[in-house]
């Protein structure tokens, strides 16, 4: 069964349980009400025969109160008999006069008549099989000086009220019909409604399923379902990047495998089929030292990837000097700079002794990562910055250190995506010139400062430059100089 028929059925079938229960309960309370009404009626017209009756003793004129029963005889089909009766249960007055001034015939009436004797201010009600009975005594000051009664058909009452009900019946019915109908169409529509963009979400979801990553669901809902539409969507265009990452991972996987071993085997070719033999033997094979070193680099960082994913990441840490690290850092990309006329500063905050917790050889990976990433974003002619400082309490301190350029700047809509796998930003990409890298230095250097309970971030501002941060625990605080600086500016 299709889920628009199933939930066409479901809500009719709750609309109609809904509506026929409702009707049943106006029903119910219509007939009631009725049935309320008439037993007040009843109670009015005893009461207002006991005040005919009153009227009649004090001014000795029973043909009122007779009067007054014939009239309620006629007007009230339901009124089998009624008769007003003295202390001695003597007939006054009747609606069948031939019973006047003779004693009361039925003795079944005797005992509710005692009761009325004992609670003069009260109404009294019997009822049996056919008939109703409602007994008051007729009170002159403190004195009971007689007792009216009526005699209703139980019969003729139940006529009553289901001749007045019939219409509220019909009309009732009629309602209900015309509900159900419209529930009905209602719940086709609500079903249609609601299954249109389940199909649409299908759809999506089909047509994605299938590899088309630019189908957007479009479902202009507030609701659940636009939620679900817009979700879908978000992970369209999310697969849509990580399809677009995979490409650009494999053209760089592609490059840095491919760079490197094209030239060690130009320069292996070289030499074996070169008649010459004055080769520049040590330039050729520093060269294949070069790039078998970038392969091994390119390796190592997919090794370290997949213990990071793995969490086998591991790191030695010990105590070790950080100034010492870092200037070995410093000094190795020194000339570099210097080929790209690259100003290359670093100052140092903390004093020569200041020794941190760390791993070394992890430590290096960190900085060289980003000192490199500074210098590749860098335009010729360009400035590069490591900084180093104290950062968190005096019992709990933190060795800081930044790496800033002035290069062209990360987008803040990129920020939050660079730490991750193979993410680079395409613009920047473009804009450098050689190894452009797989995207990959960035996360392993973060998995490797918070494997030190340090911290790793980044403040970058379009055009004008980029720098990263991170912490590492330091092992003591040493009384420093005011600053040491040292500079690979070009001129030096």
């Amino acid at each position: 069964m299709k889920l628009h028929l199933r939930f066409s059925l479901f809500t009719s079938a709750f609309a109609i349980i809904l509506i026929a229960t409702t009707t049943g309960i106006l029903y119910y309370t219509e007939r009631k009400l009725l049935t309320q009404e008439i037993e007040n009626k009843e109670i009015a017209t005893i009461r207002q025969l006991a005040q005919i009756a009153r009227e009649a003793t004090l001014a000795k004129d029973d043909l009122l109160v007779l009067n007054y029963l014939n009239l309620l005889r006629r007007s009230n089909p339901a009124i089998v008999e009624g008769f007003y009766l003295d202390t001695k249960f003597t007939y006054l007055s009747h609606t069948d006069s031939s019973l006047i001034s003779r004693p009361l015939k039925d003795n079944k009436l005797i005992p509710l008549l005692r009761q009325a004797t004992a609670s003069p201010n009260r109404i009294f009600q019997s009822s049996e099989k056919d008939f109703l009975t409602i007994v008051q005594p007729v009170n002159i000051g403190k004195n009971i000086v007689g007792f009216v009664t009526l005699i209703f058909s139980a019969k003729e009452i139940s006529r009553n009220i289901e001749e007045t009900l019939a219409n509220t019946r019909n009309r009732i019915y009629s309602i209900a019909l015309l509900g159900i109908l419209l529930g009905i169409f209602g719940s086709i529509i609500l079903a249609h409604a609601f299954v249109q963009p389940v199909k649409q979400i299908a759809t999506g979801a089909q047509e994605i399923g299938k590899g088309n990553l630019n189908f957007t669901i479009t479902i202009a809902r507030s609701d659940e379902l636009g939620y679900l539409a817009n979700e879908f969507n978000k992970m369209a265009k999310k697969l849509s990047e990580l399809e677009e990452i995979k490409r650009d991972f494999i053209a760089s996987v592609t490059h840095e495998l491919r760079s490197p071993l094209a030239a060690i085997q130009s320069y292996v070719n070289l030499i074996l089929t070169s008649p010459e033999k004055n080769l520049p033997y040590h330039e050729i094979m520093e060269r294949i030292k070069n790039n078998t070193a970038r392969l091994s680099r390119f390796i190592n960082d997919l090794l370290d990837v997949a213990k990071i994913e793995a969490g086998k990441l591991d790191v030695n840490i010990q105590k070790c000097n950080l100034l010492s690290l870092v200037e070995d850092i410093f000094l190795l990309f020194k000339p570099l700079a210097q080929e790209r006329n690259i100003s290359l500063t670093m100052t140092n905050n903390l004093g020569s002794g200041v020794s941190v917790l760390a791993d070394e050889d992890r430590l290096k990976q960190v900085i060289t990562n980003l000192l490199s990433n500074a210098l590749k974003f860098t335009p010729d002619g360009g400035n590069v910055r490591i900084d180093i400082e104290q950062t968190g309490p005096a019992h709990n301190p933190f060795a800081r250190i930044s790496v800033a350029d002035s290069g062209i700047g990360i987008a803040p809509e990129n920020l939050e995506k660079i730490f991750s796998k193979f993410e680079q930003v395409r613009e920047a990409r473009q804009q450098i010139k050689g190894p452009k890298g797989t995207g990959l230095g960035l996360t392993i250097a973060k998995a490797i400062v918070e494997l030190h309970n340090g911290k790793i971030w980044v403040e970058s501002t379009p055009g004008k430059g980029t720098t990263f941060f991170f912490t590492i625990p330091m092992v003591e605080e040493i009384a420093r100089p005011a600053g040491i600086f040292v500079s690979a500016n070009p001129s030096n």
